[in-house]
């Protein structure tokens, strides 16, 4: 029952900014939680949305699409109804009665709720999972339901106590049975309690004490790690998340000491054990908009955090050359010749030995093909990568695989690089060395080289070009030439566009980014799904009819904060 709770209240993530923040009913040991802002936005929000439109629209292209399966039809259907905030659970068609249920129950909630698990006898013991609400004037009556609901599934009378207040009813299978579920209730907020019963009854009364201090700082807030993770988020999100690393990489650090002396020493190196916090939000809005962002701690002068101080701002100067039709951009910069430096220092620091072992299979590599991998290459490459699509795939229905390879067309990537000449004679080396095949003659324009990068006859031909300052790869030559051609002017580039540019714009200290026009990626996953066959249940049709749905844009962004790495995910 607890489980049908929590998945009703986790749909809760996609909800407007909320009034009140319950966190102070979650456990101060919890080593997971889910604190949900406002539960009655649930609906509002996600009745307003463009994706949920699109997905359960009786219709709709994906109504279509599953045709031929009435199970998920009627899924989506009765998904649709349930967030109308007038719909009775009890009255929708077919609803499973458990469902129907803990839709009723998530109907009463007032305010917040949060979801918890922590492990009162450490990690290696029985979890304890626990739930709390806001639910206002209604609370009784959503006690009423939830005591008999969980009476039906549990036969014995129910143990009650009272602690400071707080009513507690605990209720086991049998005499015997070891796990219990525990309702507590006071004023306007309710809890649930589920797990092992020797662990429910001590854990119900902490949880009826701090109830019975009502809102304030403790709770989650007592926590030694959420504050700093919460305050690494960029707002509060609709629906915040937590996790407690600590105990796993103590446990981590257990495991790799009984792998031996190098597995431990590169466990200690790396800092791993240092970790304590993962922090994320979720949120779904009006329109085409979703967010989600996730943080994970990365303690100062550990060895991860010395790889990602390698991570460096957006290349603007490459960026510039990508024209203004570009339908998706990723675009990178990471000193990758600083991290082969650090991975030779660790792997001496790990085992003394092994740094000259690494940098000896980097000179015997270097003697086979001629050229110095690391002075002539990789020393070479800025570490600034920006690669981009001016068109999608546009695959048809049943087409066959080797029919399929025209949809890399329109595929460019540029690389930053300190020395273009000096890369490209060294490259024509290793290409002539290790392939067989020469990287082409120099000609006038833009030191264009061409050759088959393909595998066989039928393969596509890519092309090479090299620039001031960069490479740039392509299946088409008028691509390569044109993108390493004369410096563009920033506003007629891609970031001189609404869709993507000022996006980019936006992101010029993320050391990642990728944006993208979300109708394209859309209509590119769309006809990429034909590649499996004539059994896929979307046409052309349908395919395009979704994409013209969208008019927004797709975001992906890694960033290296303060002590912490952040990753997001959206669509605007």
């Amino acid at each position: 029952m607890l489980l049908h709770i929590a998945l009703a209240s986790t749909l809760a993530s996609f909800v407007p900014q909320a009034p009140a923040d319950v966190s102070w009913l979650a456990s101060p040991d919890s080593l997971f939680a889910l604190n949900v802002r406002d539960v009655p936005g649930l609906r509002r929000s996600v009745a307003s949305n463009l994706w949920f439109e699109t997905l359960t629209s009786p219709s709709g292209p994906v109504a279509r699409a599953i045709a031929a399966d009435p199970m998920m039809q009627k899924q989506l259907g009765q998904m649709r109804q349930l967030v109308n905030p007038e719909t009775d659970p009890s009255k929708v068609e077919d609803l499973d009665p458990e469902v129907a249920r803990a839709f009723a129950l998530l109907g009463g909630v007032r305010g917040g709720a949060v979801l918890w698990v922590e492990f009162p006898s450490g990690v290696e013991g029985e979890p304890l999972f626990g739930a709390g609400a806001h639910t206002g004037a209604n609370t009784a009556a959503v006690a009423a339901s939830a005591a008999e609901w969980i009476g039906e599934e549990h036969p014995l009378a129910p143990t009650a106590f009272s602690v400071e207040g707080v009513s507690v009813l605990v209720w086991s299978e049998d005499a015997i049975s070891s796990s219990a579920v525990a309702l507590l209730t006071a004023g306007e907020h309710i809890a649930f309690l589920a797990g092992p019963a020797h662990l429910v009854h001590p854990q119900s009364s902490d949880a009826a004490k701090r109830m019975a201090l009502g809102a304030g700082s403790h709770g989650l807030l007592r926590h030694p790690r959420y504050g700093a993770a919460m305050a690494s988020l960029r707002a509060p999100g609709q629906v915040d998340l937590f996790a407690d690393l600590q105990p796993w990489m103590s446990m981590a650090g257990e495991a790799a000491a009984e792998g031996g002396e190098t597995v431990s020493n590169l466990f200690e190196v790396s800092g791993l054990a240092a970790m304590g916090w993962v922090a994320g939000r979720m949120g779904m809005g009006a329109g085409e908009r979703m967010d989600f962002e996730l943080v994970l701690e990365v303690p100062p002068g550990t060895l991860v955090a010395q790889m990602l101080d390698l991570m460096r701002p957006l290349p603007m100067a490459l960026l510039e050359r990508v024209p203004a039709n570009a339908t998706a951009v990723s675009a990178t910069n990471y000193d990758l010749a600083g991290l082969l430096r650090m991975g030779l220092e660790v792997a001496e620091r790990v085992e003394p030995g092994y740094g000259e072992i690494a940098q000896g299979f980097i000179d015997m590599a270097s003697g086979e093909v001629g050229v110095d991998l690391r002075a002539d290459l990789l020393d070479l490459l800025t570490g600034e990568v920006v690669s981009y699509t001016t068109q999608m795939p546009t695959v048809a229905p049943g087409m066959a695989n080797a029919e399929t390879l025209s949809f890399l067309e329109g595929s460019t990537m540029l690389i930053g690089l300190t020395e273009a000449d000096l890369f490209a004679d060294s490259l024509e080396l290793v290409m002539e060395s290790a392939l067989g095949t020469p990287l082409g003659a120099a000609t006038a324009e833009s030191r264009a080289r061409s050759a088959d990068l393909g595998m066989g006859p039928d393969a596509p031909v890519g092309h090479v070009a090299f620039g001031p300052g960069l490479m740039a790869v392509s299946l088409d030559a008028a691509d390569v030439h044109t993108a390493t051609g004369a410096e563009t002017d920033r506003a007629a580039s891609v970031l001189g566009t609404r869709l993507l540019g000022a996006h980019l714009l936006e992101l010029t200290g993320t050391s990642f980014a990728s944006v993208a026009s979300t109708s394209a990626t859309i209509a590119g996953m769309g006809s990429m799904l034909f590649v499996a066959g004539p059994d896929v249940p979307f046409t052309e049709a349908d395919v395009e009819e979704l994409a013209s749905r969208f008019t927004g844009t797709t975001v992906r962004t890694v960033e290296r904060l303060p002590g912490a790495l952040r990753f997001h995910q959206g669509t605007r």
